[in-house]
């Protein structure tokens, strides 16, 4: 077995868990940190991953089941010319808005989704994005897709993406490890 080493925060002071870094923008140490996201004003960590995911997923959603609702009108625009100028732009815009903006959404859902099955967050994926080898997306705590969903969606499948607290096993300060790929 080997000896683990405690890491130590040079910013904190503290000791560090696996998975844990140093957001300089927050200024304190996250369990499990995915990234900072500028969007929410906040990290993406052990805690609050499945929100950040849920708001990902309901958001692509809620915006492609807006750009294809108004498809419709869009249609009777372009058919008929009794509607002034102003009245076009406006449905255009709408429609590429809320259609572009629920694809990269979809996007970004699908990365995510990707990286949960893999049991990686943003940050150990951005340091292995050079590996030509497959081999090494997987984190060296994988234990498996559906272990990896679980862990963060909760362990109910009824209310696996609903917004509610999910059932975590742990505290997020160890981690599984399959060892045998590394």
């Amino acid at each position: 077995m080997r000896s683990k080493k405690l890491k130590i925060c040079s910013t904190c002071v503290f000791a560090k868990p696996p998975r844990t870094h140093h957001c300089r923008v927050c200024n304190r140490c996250i369990l499990k940190m995915d990234h900072h996201c500028p969007w929410i004003s906040n990290c993406v960590g052990f805690r609050n991953y499945k929100y950040f995911l849920m708001l990902l997923i309901y958001s692509a959603i809620s915006l492609l089941f807006i750009a294809f609702t108004y498809w419709e009108e869009v249609i009777l625009v372009v058919s008929n010319n009794t509607f002034s100028k102003w009245y076009v732009y406006l449905v255009f815009l709408e429609f590429l808005l809320s259609l572009t903006l629920g694809a990269i959404l979809t996007g970004f859902s699908c990365l995510h989704l990707w990286m949960l099955s893999h049991n990686l967050t943003t940050i150990e994926f951005c340091e292995n994005r050079d590996i030509a080898n497959y081999d090494h997306w997987y984190s060296k705590y994988y234990t498996g897709g559906c272990d990896s969903y679980r862990a963060v969606l909760g362990t109910s499948p009824l209310f696996c993406f609903l917004p509610f607290s999910p059932n975590y096993e742990g505290e997020g300060l160890t981690f599984g490890q399959y060892d045998e790929r590394y």
